[in-house]
């Protein structure tokens, strides 16, 4: 197969940001990859449901349990490394840190030109990258043993094919995204705010998403049947809350998780520890986005789509009911780094650093 010119620079253009994306972040996440301690994960406490997964346990809570890819692909690689005892530990931690390392390179790949995308520019597109990279939450998904690679991706991925306008691929992709995480099922909506993916192909993968997500569930349910029926005996006394809803249910568990998220936050929404705790994946980026956004509103601009500016109020919902400090705010990563670049371009119009060369 012979490659045009323009087709030979495009595939060199990737393989470049690939192996730069790829160095970056190994030099962002070995250290915490190589130090993590599985006994004092300071305040990662979701590892140890994942870790036991990977070993063939299910007896973990329902949110936890239904959330098997990245603990099912990393538990094959523990398998095919098949350590010594002694070492189970440090296998665990290297096969989840293969599976996170490659989702997050690919997530910086697709988070790359969907900026391309949207700003038009290849500078503002590596200044977004570096901030990307550049984030605690991206380095504690990439480095430790959790599912959130799986889940960053999958967003990464949706800005991409929203921004391209990628029906088909989109649609296609709807199902695999579903099952990264319960919080990515409502952005799976999002593109219908736009005319363009208001199609039968997309509708048509909603439901197979939807039918996914019910699939896999009822795949682990019936795999580890014994696994779950032993973790329910666990609980004693009524099981059963005002309403009726079953407290073992995943229903119940996140309500439980949002419940305990609004305790939490009224009486700190004030203290400058949470706000502290919020920014603490973007920092700099964060007071960007929104100066971004005043300037993208009030020159109508149009460059980034409305189904990944409708990421905003989601993520800030899920951060207000979720005490996970600025996990969930996360979610929105595209469109407030996006936002970022806006304030970004306009600072680097009125802005000079010396003499040109």
């Amino acid at each position: 197969m012979k490659f045009s010119d323009q087709q030979k620079r495009r595939l060199l253009g990737f393989a470049f940001i690939t192996l730069l994306i790829a160095s970056i972040l190994y030099g962002t996440t070995y250290q915490q990859f190589r130090h993590f301690d599985l006994g004092d994960p300071r305040g990662i406490a979701d590892i140890y449901g994942y870790i036991e997964m990977a070993h063939g346990n299910f007896r973990v809570d329902p949110p936890h349990r239904y959330r098997p890819i990245i603990p099912w692909i990393a538990g094959a690689i523990s398998s095919t490394i098949d350590p010594p005892e002694a070492a189970r530990v440090s296998a665990d931690r290297l096969s989840f840190y293969i599976v996170n390392y490659l989702l997050i390179i690919a997530s910086a790949v697709f988070l790359f030109y969907f900026f391309l995308n949207v700003t038009k520019s290849t500078f503002l597109s590596f200044i977004g990258l570096m901030i990307f990279l550049g984030s605690r939450q991206t380095i504690i998904a990439g480095a430790t043993p959790v599912i959130e690679s799986y889940y960053i991706c999958s967003i990464a991925a949706f800005a991409w094919l929203v921004a391209t306008r990628r029906v088909i691929w989109l649609a296609l992709a709807l199902p695999i995204m579903a099952w990264s995480k319960e919080t990515m099922i409502p952005l799976l909506f999002l593109p219908l705010v736009a005319r363009d993916f208001r199609r039968w192909e997309f509708f048509l993968g909603l439901i197979i998403a939807l039918a996914s997500v019910w699939g896999i569930r009822a795949l682990v349910d019936f795999i580890y049947a014994e696994h779950i029926a032993q973790y329910e005996a666990n609980y004693s006394g009524d099981l059963k809350t005002a309403l009726g809803v079953d407290k073992r249910s995943g229903i119940f568990q996140i309500f439980e998780v949002a419940w305990n998220g609004l305790q939490v936050l009224w009486p700190n929404i004030i203290s400058l520890k949470w706000w502290h705790t919020i920014q603490n994946g973007f920092t700099l980026a964060l007071p960007l986005s929104v100066a971004g956004l005043v300037i993208y509103l009030r020159r109508k601009e149009t460059g980034i789509p409305l189904p990944i500016l409708a990421l905003l109020p989601i993520a800030v919902a899920y951060q207000l009911v979720n005490e996970a400090g600025g996990r969930m705010l996360f979610t929105a990563f595209p469109a407030i780094i996006a936002l970022a670049l806006v304030a970004v371009r306009e600072i680097m119009e009125r802005v000079s650093f010396g003499r040109k060369v």
